[in-house]
Parts: structure tokens; sequence; C-alpha cells
């Protein structure tokens, strides 16, 4: 799979309609893939201070309330003439097993660990503002991989992204919805420069609520890729309140059926598209300034715990079907591809909003 095929299967799902039991029917355009150019000695300090000021962002999203009739879909109600102030936190991480590489040696372990935060807030009786600022560090136990980076038999390990976005969302006409924002974001390798980590974009979305209980929403968006060409991509965003305890809906990069037996009980099934890049150190001895995309389809489900209002602890686990890395040279040039095997993962997540 290339990965301009990949980066735009990724972006059909950056429509983020907010948790259950939000105040708004609004559904939220979330940022697209991950990306990177060249951290360095400046990337870690930037990471920290984009981790410091957490507290002034991000991006919380509108969707439906359940009606409480048994059995019958519940309605996505239109958002209230003023929203109170929502700041949302949450903290993840996961390890995704040792996998064998696919027609070469060695293999890779993958641990993945970050946070961030927003907030979001009423500008007018019909339009709210988001800003957002997360963090991820990302660790590639390579073992015996030498053909990834002709060389380097751990071709690299240590990777840091950090990005801020800022959203807007808003009623048109009648059932009509907008939303649209900007973002950007760094990653790479310590070591590299933090002007060579930049990527971003912008997108829109218009949606439409065709019943009570179902909205649909249509975009497009373009972000520009580390050496590479910007890329624009379509998207598609789903809100299905199917019954009152059965959701289907898209959140960020997911694809989620979600079912609530109890309100301090959630049971989830989820297939979802990654994409990461991240810039290499300028004077790492092989591939100095390449760049490396991690590209994965993880598809799992797991069961969430809401102990009092606001707080959200999820235990998931499933396998990474599908992982390709690509490697580039600075130039943008292609130097390798390598799959992965089948890998099964683990993951524990928690969020609070208040």
């Amino acid at each position: 799979m290339s990965p301009t095929i990949a980066a735009a299967a990724a972006l059909v799902l950056v429509i983020r309609p907010a948790p259950k039991g939000a105040t708004t029917g609004m559904t939220t355009l979330t940022a697209a893939v991950s990306s990177a150019a060249k951290p360095g000695a400046d990337l870690v300090h930037h990471f920290r201070l984009s981790m410091a000021a957490a507290v002034l962002a991000a991006a919380a999203c509108g969707t439906a309330r359940a009606q409480s009739s048994q059995g019958e879909a519940a309605p996505i109600e239109p958002a209230p003439a003023q929203s109170p102030v929502t700041v949302s936190l949450f903290g993840e991480g996961r390890l995704a097993f040792r996998a064998n590489l696919k027609s070469s040696p060695g293999d890779v372990q993958v641990w993945n660990t970050g946070g961030g935060a927003s907030i979001r807030f009423p500008v007018s009786e019909q339009w709210r503002l988001t800003f957002r600022v997360h963090g991820e560090y990302s660790n590639y136990d390579f073992g015996g991989a030498t053909a990834l980076v002709p060389g380097a038999a751990d071709p690299f390990d240590d990777m840091y992204e950090a990005g801020t976005a800022i959203l807007a969302e808003g009623a048109i006409s009648g059932p009509w919805s907008l939303s649209t924002g900007a973002y950007i974001r760094s990653a790479g390798e310590p070591g590299a420069a933090f002007g060579d980590t930049l990527w971003g974009g912008g997108f829109v979305g218009v949606g439409y609520a065709f019943s009570e209980s179902f909205r649909l929403t249509i975009g497009g968006g373009i972000t520009t890729r580390l050496d590479d060409n910007p890329l624009f991509v379509p998207v598609v965003g789903i809100e299905w309140q199917i019954t009152e305890r059965l959701r289907l809906e898209t959140q960020g990069f997911d694809l989620l059926l979600k079912w609530e037996p109890r309100s301090w009980l959630e049971v989830y099934a989820k297939g979802a598209w990654e994409y990461r890049q991240f810039r290499l150190d300028d004077d790492r001895a092989a591939l100095p300034s390449g760049v490396i995309r991690d590209n994965r389809f993880p598809v799992g489900g797991g069961v969430a715990f809401k102990p009092f209002h606001g707080l959200r602890i999820a235990i998931e686990g499933g396998a990474i079907v599908y992982q390709e890395f690509d490697v580039l040279r600075s130039s943008g040039n292609k130097l390798t591809d390598v799959e992965t095997e089948p890998a099964a993962y683990i993951m524990l997540r928690v969020d609070y909003r208040f």
C-alpha cells in the first residue's frame, strides 16, 4: 500500500463526535495524520513546552443524547444556545507485542504513550471554539532488522511528537452544521532540528441531520507531508444512535460500535487507521535527516468504566492487523518499505472531563 493511499484512507475518518451525554449535536473535525520532520535538542524542549501548555488546548466534540424510550433510537438533539466551558484531559499507553518483519530479517515491538488537553467554549449562541495540545512518545524496539535501514540492525528507537490545533463548530441553518479547523505538528528523533519537523494542514466539513438519530458529515482536508507533496483527502463522519444503548460513530481515526448496558459501563468494538511520520537525526551515521513512516490498522475491542461523572477508564485489546514502515531519504526518495506480521496489542486510556 502506497503512503498516499494509506494517508488518504486514514483521513476518511476524521470527524469526531463527543461522548454520549455531551451538550451539543455538532460534529467536530479532528486532525489528520501524525507526522514529523526533524526534532532535536529543540524538539524535546518544545515537546515539554507543548505539554505544559496543555491547559490551554483542545478538541471537545459534539454528539447526541439518548432518549429514554425503551428500544427506540435516541435522537440527536440540537446544540443549546450556550454551551458551558469544557476542559478535557487524557492519557494513554499501548504496547504492540513483538512482530516479525515480512520478507526481511528481524522483528519489532512498539510502545506508544501520550496525553493531551483541550478547552472548549462558546463564542456566540451558535458557535464554539476548541483549542487542543497533545504529545506522544514512541519506542521502537527492533531486533536484527538489517534490511530496513541498510547497515543498521537497530534502525531507530525513541521518537517524539507534539501538536496543537484550533477547531470551530456551529450551526448553519436548520439541520445543517459546519466544522473547520487548522493544526500543526512536529515529530521526530532527538537530535534533529525542530524547524525541519513541522507539518500541518486544515479541514472543513458540512454536517446534515437526516433524522433525530442519524447525522452525516462530509468535507475535505489538505495536509502537508514530510518530504512529499501536500495531500487532499475526502472526509466522512457518522453519528448514528441505533437504539437507546447502541451507537455507531466515527471518532478521530476510529470507527466504533458502542453498547452501554449500564450508565457506568461501556463495551465497544473498534477499527482504526494510524499514520505517523518521524524525521531522523541530522548527525546519525545511517540515513541522516531521513524520514520514517509508520502505517497501522489496529482492530480490537474493550471495556470502559465510568465510576463517576466525567471520568472514563478504558481497557482495550486486539491486533495490529496491518503495519508498514516506509523509509525515505532526506530528498524524499523512498529507500525501502517493510511490512510486519500481525501482532497483538493491549492499551489503557483514561479520560477526564469537567
